[in-house]
């Protein structure tokens, strides 16, 4: 019994072996499917360059765009926009060749009955100027560029500018109010990225920080956020950012990414001088930054390194400094002469002439630190004040006029008169005008009632004051000044200098009560100094005033430097 059931057993395992083995010899029996063939009934726009999109109308495209394959007279199109069985919407190539355009789809191709028309891409040859200010009008020389205005657009980082006009191989565009950043041409669809192009006078800062309880720039937009308890203190000019030792200031990402020449200078009072603490490091970790510390670890003297994934670059010099005591830094960078310098105190303490990298190079920089390092290393402990960055790499003459702004030296040509004291006596009213210096205003009335015109003109006090100088290097004159005549004449007399006509002072911020005017509309002359006349006519008065005030009188060295006065 015993065997015959083992018998059984043996012959049911044979039987399925041979089952399975028969059902591998006859295979799968799989359907073959065919995929009907596309139908292009039509397509448009007719006419593109490279970027444009091109909708490319039919029937049984299928839904798989992995499936497909689009060709401009054989020229394949890589980025398809988006697929349906109806429509495809696909960008022309850069290399497109006028001709039909060919859709494929599982093998099947089939053709447009009317040939596309390809224009050859525009191309960016040169730019008039690598720097403008608000509202210059700049030329992008190139071709291809077409003739439709409409076509156009400008774009200096994510700002749109205004198009002035449009030839085959000229465009001109106004420089949009915004930061400095990458030109991105942009002719119906084709996008060509251009270079950096920088905004403002080479003499103002992209960023401007007085820590003034806030860690927000006076110009631009690259406001900083303090990182831990921030306070605030005695700085050397008003109030300063107090580190110490476990709070920093985060800046925006990228804040040098742009910048090929740079200059960055700041005020700083160490209360403790850590080993490799930082003023300031900007990158993304321990491979890419740049920075200054106030005590490298090897010399205990002042140090700035730049680093793009290999060795550092360094500026060395022989200054130790000391706690208690403000100092004034700045490192100054000219790609032109691939030099480096950094000032101690306006003076150059350091040099190095064979510098390659620049912040550019370091690409994305998301960490960039005032008060801290990439590295574990201690915070800076101390008072920071005055921290300026800018996108070139200004000279001695320029870090000496920064460091002297606030160290108590004024530059010649620069004037700051302000009237807190009742005996101010640098302007004084003339015609038997009354006055008076009160509430931070010189306060001024007319001798004359109307009727009659009135007059009484402002008059720099040369007997008091000494000679003017009119620097070339400050050559905006702006004052604040309210009830200024709605009827009458303004009109500076400064004959060693240039007279302007009746009124014609700038009237941009006007808003604000804040008239200027631009002397070096009058002179080429770096320098003018005079002991004769200096002083403001405001006469011919017929509207209703009794008098007007002053609040302030001051040189600028630009327009926007004026501005960022206003704004603070």
């Amino acid at each position: 019994m015993k065997s015959n059931k083992i018998n059984r057993i043996a012959f049911f395992c044979l039987m399925v072996v041979v089952t399975i083995v028969s059902a591998c010899e006859e295979g799968p029996n799989f359907r073959e499917f065919e995929y009907p063939a596309p139908i292009v009934e039509d397509f448009n726009p007719k006419t593109g360059r490279p970027g444009t999109e091109i909708s490319i109308i039919g029937k049984d495209f299928g839904e798989l765009a992995g499936a497909a394959e689009i060709m401009f007279n054989g020229v394949i199109a890589e980025n398809i926009i988006s697929y349906s069985d109806g429509e495809i919407v696909v960008v022309v190539p850069e290399a497109a060749v006028t001709g039909a355009i060919t859709v494929k789809v599982w093998g099947h191709e089939r053709m447009t009955s009317e040939d596309f028309n390809f224009i050859p891409g525009a191309k960016i040859q040169s730019f008039s100027a690598e720097r403008g200010k608000v509202g210059d009008v700049i030329t992008i020389v190139g071709a291809n560029f077409g003739t439709d205005i409409n076509a156009v657009s400008v774009l200096i980082g994510e700002v749109e500018a205004e198009i002035v006009s449009v030839s085959s191989n000229e465009i001109q565009f106004k420089v949009p109010e915004t930061d400095s950043g990458k030109i991105t041409l942009d002719i119906e669809g084709q996008e060509i990225e251009g270079p950096l192009f920088l905004i403002g006078d080479e003499l103002t800062p992209i960023a401007h920080y007085l820590f003034e309880s806030n860690t927000e720039s006076a110009v631009g937009n690259y406001h900083g956020t303090g990182v831990g308890t921030a306070s605030y203190g005695e700085g050397i000019d008003g109030e300063g950012i107090v580190l110490g030792g476990s709070n920093h200031v985060l800046l925006p990402e990228n804040i040098t990414s742009i910048m090929e020449s740079y200059t960055i200078a700041v005020w700083v009072k160490p209360d403790a001088l850590d080993n490799w603490s930082r003023v300031f490091d900007f990158g993304n970790g321990t491979s890419k930054y740049m920075f200054l510390t106030p005590r490298n670890g090897s010399s205990k003297t002042v140090r700035y390194a730049i680093k793009n994934g290999g060795g550092e670059q360094v500026i060395n010099t022989d200054v130790t400094l000391v706690t208690g005591e403000w100092v004034h830094l700045a490192v100054s960078y000219s790609k032109e002469t691939s030099t480096g310098v950094l000032y101690v105190n306006g003076e150059e303490a350091g040099r190095n002439e064979d510098m390659t990298i620049m912040p550019i190079d370091l690409g994305a920089t998301p960490q960039n630190y005032i008060g801290k390092s990439q590295w574990p290393d201690p915070l800076f402990k101390g008072v920071v004040d005055d921290f300026r960055i800018y996108t070139y790499g200004l000279p001695s003459n320029e870090i000496q006029n920064i460091y002297q702004l606030v160290d108590g030296s004024t530059p010649e040509g620069k004037y700051t008169f302000e009237f807190d004291d009742p005996d101010a006596n640098a302007w004084l009213p003339l015609q038997d005008a009354t006055w008076v210096v009160e509430n931070g205003q010189l306060k001024v009335t007319y001798s004359q009632a109307a009727p009659t015109k009135r007059r009484a003109d402002l008059k720099y006090d040369l007997g008091n004051q000494g000679s003017y100088v009119y620097s070339s290097e400050y050559p905006i004159m702006a004052m604040k000044m309210t009830n200024k005549p709605a009827e009458g004449n303004l009109r500076w007399d400064f004959p060693d200098l240039g007279s302007f006509g009746n009124n014609d002072y700038k009237k941009d911020f006007e808003a604000q009560d804040v008239i200027y005017w631009d002397f070096s509309e009058k002179t080429s002359e770096s320098r003018v100094e005079t002991n004769w006349v200096v002083q403001l006519k405001i006469a011919d008065v017929t509207s209703d005033e009794t008098g007007y005030e002053i609040d302030w009188i001051r040189t600028f060295k630009s327009k926007e430097e004026l501005e960022a006065f206003i704004n603070n």
